[in-house]
């Protein structure tokens, strides 16, 4: 398998990896593009759930409760060009509703709760310059040899629309490594 995704997409591709290889099968290439962290979402997510359990809130409630939060957060940190954003159409108090449609508040919610389960296999992580490379990724890629990082100019959005051009030039290095991996088998 060939496998490699970017964001969120990161996520996906580092747990499909790792079931596949526990089943025995063979990953000739992972590669993490700038792949999401939720440190402190995992923290909220486990406040939140505490007390939500105390409160007797279902998890939808818990949830609805988050993207309260989430909500007042943003309208604290962005001000005005948090209404303007797509889903809230200038709404500055949004029903249950209309928050759900939060995709970015909720996909955050769902995958904090991921336990990040060892994988043995050979990693690549694609790391865009101008992000602060900290959390899981930084604890993995400093205790596990079979990660190799590298970093690729820009930052989670520019690195693949102003410098696409390097990130598809690492990718195919990367490609062109494990293809002759591979052969060499």
């Amino acid at each position: 398998y060939l496998l490699g995704g970017f964001c969120n997409g990161a996520l996906i591709v580092y747990e499909m990896a790792r079931q596949l290889h526990a089943q025995g099968q063979g990953i000739d290439l992972l590669v993490l593009i700038d792949p999401l962290t939720l440190p402190r979402m995992r923290r909220v997510h486990f406040v939140l759930g505490r007390v939500g359990s105390l409160l007797r809130f279902s998890r939808k409630q818990q949830l609805g409760l988050f993207l309260r939060l989430r909500h007042l957060y943003l309208l604290a940190r962005r001000g005005k060009k948090h209404y303007e954003s797509e889903h809230l159409n200038g709404n500055t108090a949004p029903n249950a509703e209309v928050l759900r449609q939060d995709y970015p508040g909720v996909f955050g919610w769902l995958t904090s709760q991921y336990a990040f389960l060892p994988y043995t296999g050979k990693m690549i992580i694609l790391w865009a310059k101008e992000e602060v490379f900290a959390g899981v990724w930084k604890r993995k890629a400093q205790q596990e040899k079979q990660i190799a990082l590298r970093v690729v100019p820009g930052s989670h959005l520019t690195c693949r629309t102003e410098h696409l051009t390097e990130l598809a030039e690492q990718l195919h290095e990367c490609l062109v490594e494990a293809q002759r991996l591979h052969l060499d088998k």
